[in-house]
């Protein structure tokens, strides 16, 4: 169980106490798996050999942070989540060391809809993560291959209620840049149906380039627009889970894997075919996904995927999972894990993972 708290926080770098509201959550999850890596990669070509490693997040993230509110009266609630990534095996902080690199927004919440601001988990990656076995999480995450676009910076998102199954989420990442608001701008729109054990989901996002013109000269211009779209489905059958995928890139490079890159005249599609299923109290997944550059330099790739959790508790998990990538003409796609970007085409990893 989530621990609820009242503390007193001593800020250390300026010395200075903040008392924190009574029902704010401190929450986190601590993840560790021991890997082994093979055909490993280096400057774009498969040089072989092997290494072992110890691997923080190789299920998820490892990951400490505070949720919480305040009850505004007449249904309308305000809402904040802070939330800080981390290394476990070497306890550095993640996502290129920004303190709350994960996600950190402020907004407010109604039975009317949900509005919130700063960075975040964007649309688009909820429907890739919800029909991919995986979750996009362990080395089979269906990120390797397909691109995520998990999380955006400056950005406003919008959620509506449930009406009769079906939600809708909008969302806008400001480029800011000077000169043009189209400049490094993303938008955001998925669609999502839930009734039983059917799911359904799209999603559609472009993608702004950020051209400084003259360069050095401090104004910038959008030039290239990516747009990318994904649509996914998932039925549970009791015995067995199925899921799928398709998505379509255009004028982005098809093989960059978190985000968006926008190119001129590239573009790209992905599939992916899975399944999960409960096996001796814990759950089996496995997963087929594929990419098809469409560029005159045809790198496509394919990575297949077996993983298995076994629940301690409710939360406490132990994991393993293997994956292969299958580069075509000179690809370099790894295997990776949440937390860690891979540097082989196959890797396996047994780990534990503990929430709190």
């Amino acid at each position: 169980m989530k621990t609820k708290i009242a503390l007193a926080c001593a800020l250390a770098a300026g010395g200075v106490h903040a008392q924190t509201a009574p029902g704010v959550t401190l929450y986190g999850r601590m993840d560790m798996a021991i890997a082994y890596q093979t055909r490993l990669i280096s400057g774009g070509t498969v040089v072989g050999g092997h290494r072992w490693y110890a691997d923080s997040g190789g299920s998820n993230g490892s990951r400490w942070g505070l949720r919480g509110g305040e009850d505004l009266g007449g249904g309308l609630r305000a809402v904040f989540v802070m939330e800080s990534g981390l290394q476990a095996d070497t306890g550095v902080i993640g996502q290129g060391g920004r303190i709350f690199g994960r996600q950190v927004y402020v907004g407010l919440d109604s039975p009317a809809g949900r509005l919130t601001l700063g960075r975040q988990y964007t649309p688009y990656f909820d429907v890739l993560s919800t029909s991919d076995p995986f979750g996009n999480n362990l080395v089979g995450n269906s990120g390797n291959v397909e691109h995520a676009n998990p999380r955006v910076d400056n950005s406003l998102q919008l959620s509506s209620p449930n009406f009769g199954g079906v939600t809708v989420q909008g969302l806008l990442a400001l480029g800011e840049r000077n000169g043009s608001s189209a400049a490094g701008r993303q938008v955001n729109l998925a669609v999502k149906y839930q009734r039983g054990p059917l799911w359904i989901g799209a999603a559609h996002a472009r993608q702004g380039s950020a051209d400084e013109v003259p360069p050095a000269s401090g104004n910038f211009q959008s030039n290239v627009t990516a747009k990318f779209s994904i649509v996914g489905a998932s039925y549970d059958f009791g015995v067995v889970k199925l899921f799928g995928n398709y998505a379509v890139m255009d004028e982005m490079n098809p093989t960059v894997q978190a985000a968006p890159t926008p190119v001129a005249g590239a573009e790209g599609s992905s599939w992916l075919l899975g399944a999960s299923a409960p096996l001796f109290g814990g759950s089996l997944m496995a997963s087929v996904v594929s990419l098809d550059d469409k560029r005159a330099l045809n790198r496509d790739a394919r990575m297949l995927a077996t993983g298995y959790t076994y629940p301690l508790s409710k939360r406490t998990m132990l994991y393993g999972a293997w994956a292969r990538m299958i580069n075509r003409n000179g690809g370099t796609l790894t295997v990776n894990t949440p937390s860690y970007p891979g540097t082989s085409e196959i890797q396996f990893q047994a780990g534990l993972s503990h929430v709190f």
